[in-house]
């Protein structure tokens, strides 16, 4: 990368990446995630208080978020991970469960 170029890391069905358990600092996470396309609990802790941090900026109140997961092996880790960004912020989290990205988008 040139420091002008950007990684897409969100497409239509969210952030795709390998999930690595390995514990890590803040700064790995997310390096991890940038260069190698590699996710984890930590790094979607980060990326829930983002989320609800600019959510709440958006909407004026506290949001309320609806997080729903497939059977990929690894989801039990990220779904906690984002989870716990999200209340650190003070989000409502509602766990939708196993659904399909469909079902999401109206929720």
């Amino acid at each position: 990368m040139n420091g002008m170029e950007r990684p897409l890391l969100h497409g239509t069905d969210g952030i795709r990446g390998a999930v690595k358990a390995a514990p890590m600092s803040d700064l790995e996470a997310l390096k991890a995630i940038v260069e190698k396309r590699e996710v984890n609990g930590r790094a979607f802790m980060l990326l829930g208080m983002a989320f609800a941090e600019v959510l709440k900026e958006d909407l004026g109140r506290q949001p309320k978020i609806v997080i729903g997961w497939d059977r990929r092996p690894g989801n039990a880790m990220l779904v906690s991970g984002l989870t716990d960004g999200l209340h650190q912020v003070g989000a409502e989290v509602i766990h939708g469960g196993l659904v399909a990205t469909p079902g999401l988008h109206n929720s």
